[in-house]
């Protein structure tokens, strides 16, 4: 399988790119629009990991996104848009276009603000761009560049895979769970909001109690309708868990 990470230079996405050159049957393209940095970036995965040149590559954007299996898109929340459209035309028909992107930014003061997407969530912004004929998948979204760069750390966050196309989703959680023993919970594409909210209120909590959370699963099945009904058995789960709860 071709992975393409895009921006496979910047911090998340040299992570992912380390966790899966372990794996002989995934060959990674480096996306960039900085071709040096992307070279650079190649060579340090493929001496870290050991990986072959030919399972490791330094390719542009628009070759990442054209000779891929599946795209993942990791960049900040204020470049996805450009990013997808730049890329739409070079997606072929059954290309998997993963959006790990949190709609977080910064204040001046380090303050994490949660930016939703005009379309409801990230995933669902890039469904919209994108069209019909590409298969999106939202995932990875509590998943941040340190954990993912240090190997010697297993990832044991639960994450969500949301996406309304079942074989899409399933090729996205097989790579999940080559990245360690992630708690994955899957559900349809609408539910890429609720992740973003979860990820956001615990990257909160981090910054208040000065501790690591980790996402929560919570069950899909039969949870169809407003947030209310998916917030709620959210919070049930962390008191339960002894997690202090603040208002979503």
């Amino acid at each position: 399988m071709k992975v393409a990470i895009i921006d496979g230079t910047d911090k998340r996405g040299v992570g992912f790119a380390l966790r899966w050159a372990k794996h002989n049957d995934i060959s990674l393209l480096i996306g960039s629009k900085d071709e040096n940095a992307a070279i650079k970036v190649a060579e340090e995965i493929r001496n870290i990991t050991g990986a072959s040149q030919d399972r490791v590559t330094a390719v542009s954007v628009a070759e990442a996104a054209k000779n891929a299996n599946v795209v993942v898109v990791t960049v900040p929340f204020q470049e996805q848009t450009p990013t997808l459209k730049e890329v739409k035309d070079y997606l072929n028909d059954d290309t998997i276009l993963v959006d790990a992107t949190l709609p977080i930014e910064l204040e001046d003061d380090g303050e994490p603000v949660f930016m939703q997407a005009d379309a409801g969530s990230c995933a669902q912004q890039a469904s919209q761009i994108l069209g019909d004929t590409v298969k999106v998948v939202s995932a990875f979204k509590p998943l941040g560049a340190e954990c993912l760069s240090n190997l010697d750390e297993e990832l044991t966050c639960d994450i969500f895979v949301c996406s309304d196309d079942d074989d899409a989703r399933k090729v996205v959680v097989n790579l999940a769970e080559k990245l360690t023993s992630l708690k994955i919970t899957e559900g349809p594409l609408s539910f890429d909001i609720l992740s973003e909210k979860f990820v956001a209120t615990l990257i909160n909590w981090n910054k208040k109690w000065g501790q690591l959370c980790n996402v929560i699963r919570v069950p899909m099945e039969g949870m169809e309708g407003s947030m209310c009904s998916c917030v709620n058995p959210f919070l049930k789960v962390c008191m339960n868990r002894g997690i202090k709860c603040l208002s979503i």
